[in-house]
């Protein structure tokens, strides 16, 4: 039905060109005009139609992918066209991965200026290069063209019917300059010396938050590896607060830095609104907070009516649990609806994505309960079952607070000690599931390397340790991955372990065995003997390795230095798309290895890592 839908005929539009048909994905260039003016600025837009769950990128990728490449043909009379790009959503991967674009349909927004065009045609030709991703991602490469006709001579543009509301909506959806807005202001504060790091704080005010959560969007960073953010409703706007780690250890932090950033999902004069802003940002000491807020009024706040509610499901469970007494049920139901009374009070203090999970959580406490009367006289599993009971209680203000959506703003201690009690609770309850939940940073450069053993798809087990005293090098790869694959048939990594035969070269796979990507090592080692690669690869199965690294593509590369230090974290090198010829591509683990052995500083020591995602 997907494939059906894309490949769908298109109307013959003179306002829009031919489809670039595939699977997963079509992508055609169109304008919004009839005639377009010959003079002026002109809008063009970028078209993708994509397949449920799949999508295409924003600027930042996020952890994984890359945005689509697009290098325009020259035309005469047309100045250079500027790519723009629409307010995002965010997408969840795998082993806590996130990724920020489109789904199912996509303009990206095209301005030019035209001066005095020739002829009565005005020839668009693009090269596009792109990646659509769902948990896979498959890499693609078209020509793009378009012939559009020019108004005559003295008269206006004429907008096409078909196309001009299709550009116009996403023109529309184009975040706006914070300058731009009366009354609207952003700004952003590096805050230093918490005991969880540094934190970027991004305020808004004059903009509320909307019927979705708020989005903090952030363009990469060349100093700084970016968390999740969290954000906070004020009185007169929103703030977002995102941890942040340092790519390179041991550096001091600027005492400003450059930030842009992009906030969606709020509401101005009752009308939606997207904003962004590029702006030099001051460091803060956290110590030099402002005079601290007033603390929160416990009886207002979601988590304690989150309590109210555990505590009214629990008696109601009680009360309808016991034999019949007079009155007994009806105190349960009063208490059902304290119950519902609580839920709608969160209702206006969470988001509705945090009132289904209490809601669901809630539900789960009630089966638990009513499983521990049903087990009468088997201890283990009414163990289970009271430990169950334990875990939904706590989760429920956990989840309230997580969710909140109306909130003062803390001063950074108080917010500190807040977020380390809650999560604290979660850590002695679910360990594992909470460690797997948080967000991870890279080892950063300049710190030393985690170490580990790893059994290789010839049986033998290696370690860091063995190699002691030698230059390392960490490759990700997935053989499915149409990127590690590219680089492994042209020989990319290969190449490089023969040149830098002193070199111990490490491939590592940490492909889920669940993931329709895994390779078994048999086949793993078939695909190396076809491909020339006689350096070991090794298997990392439960991810452990990949995810004490928080290697994200695949490829993904880090060199070691002798003394077992990080000395590049990134990408192997500048062409994501592949559309260079290798003599062009600047290969950075190429220079890394070169600087590393004539002991000279590794520059750049950190790039932005390309490919698919490791399928954790």
């Amino acid at each position: 039905m997907a494939i059906a839908l894309l490949l769908s005929s298109s109307p013959a539009w003179g306002a829009a060109g031919e489809w670039a048909m595939n699977e997963q994905s079509r992508v055609r260039l169109i304008t919004p005009y009839g005639t377009a003016p010959r003079t002026g600025e002109i809008r063009l837009g970028l078209h993708f139609k994509l397949a449920p769950r799949w999508h295409v990128y924003w600027k930042n990728s996020g952890d994984a992918g890359f945005p689509p490449i697009v290098v325009f043909g020259k035309a005469a009379g047309l100045g250079e066209p500027e790519l723009l790009w629409p307010a995002p959503d965010r997408f969840e991967l795998p082993g806590n991965l996130v990724a920020f674009g489109y789904e199912n349909e996509v303009v990206y927004p095209v301005r030019a200026r035209l001066s005095q065009a020739p002829g009565d045609v005005l020839k668009l030709s693009a090269d596009v290069d792109y990646l659509v991703c769902e948990i896979d991602c498959v890499p693609y490469r078209y020509t793009l063209t378009l012939d559009q006709p020019l108004a005559p001579a003295g008269r206006p543009a004429e907008p096409d019917p078909a196309t001009a509301p299709l550009v116009d909506s996403w023109w529309n959806r184009l975040p706006v300059p914070a300058t731009t807005l009366p009354g609207v202001t952003t700004a952003g504060t590096l805050i230093a010396g918490g005991a969880a790091g540094p934190v970027l704080e991004v305020r808004v005010d004059g903009a509320r938050s909307g019927a979705e959560r708020p989005g903090l969007f952030l363009e990469t960073h060349e100093a700084f590896d970016t968390g999740r953010p969290e954000v906070r409703t004020t009185d007169g706007g929103v703030v977002f607060r995102v941890p942040l780690r340092p790519k390179v250890a041991g550096r001091a932090l600027p005492r400003e830095t450059g930030f842009a950033w992009t906030v969606t999902h709020l509401v101005r004069d009752g009308r939606p609104l997207s904003l962004e802003a590029r702006q030099t940002v001051p460091r803060r000491d956290a110590a030099s907070d402002p005079v601290p807020q007033p603390r929160e009024d416990l009886f207002r706040s979601p988590v304690f009516a989150a309590l109210l509610a555990v505590g009214a499901t629990l008696l109601a469970l009680w009360l309808w649990g016991e034999p019949a007494r007079p009155g007994r049920e009806a105190l349960g139901f009063a208490a059902l609806a304290a119950v519902l009374g609580l839920l709608y009070l969160l209702s206006r203090q969470i988001s509705f994505e945090g009132l289904a999970w209490i809601e669901l959580t809630l539900l789960g406490m009630s089966l638990c309960a009513w499983l521990y009367r049903k087990a009468a006289g088997r201890r283990t599993l009414r163990l289970v079952l009271a430990l169950g009971l334990l875990a939904c209680a706590l989760a429920v203000p956990w989840l309230a607070d997580r969710n909140r959506l109306i909130d003062h703003i803390l001063s950074t201690q108080e917010e500190s000690m807040r977020s380390n009690r809650v999560k604290s609770a979660m850590l002695l309850l679910l360990a594992g599931l909470a460690l797997a939940a948080l967000p991870a940073f890279a080892a950063a450069v300049g710190e030393t390397a985690p170490t580990f053993s790893l059994k290789g798809v010839d049986g033998k087990t290696y370690s860091l340790a063995d190699a002691k005293g030698k230059v390392v090098v960490l490759e990700w790869v997935n053989p499915n991955c149409p990127f590690s694959d590219r680089h492994a048939r042209e020989k990319t990594m290969t190449a490089l372990n023969k040149k830098y035969g002193q070199v111990v070269w490490l491939g590592i796979n940490s492909t889920n065995p669940n993931s329709r990507d895994f390779m078994k090592p048999a086949e793993q080692l078939a695909y190396d003997r076809q491909n020339g690669i006689t350096y070991p690869v090794l298997y990392d199965e439960t991810g452990q390795v990949g995810r004490a690294y928080d290697a994200k593509t695949t490829p993904h590369m880090f060199i070691i230095d002798e003394h077992g230090k990080i000395v590049y974290n990134g990408a192997i090198d500048d062409d994501p798309s592949g559309r260079k010829a290798r003599a062009e591509r600047v290969n950075y683990v190429d220079g890394g290895l070169s600087s590393e052995m004539t002991h000279k500083a590794v520059d750049p020591a950190t790039t932005r890592p390309y490919g698919c995602s490791v399928k954790y």
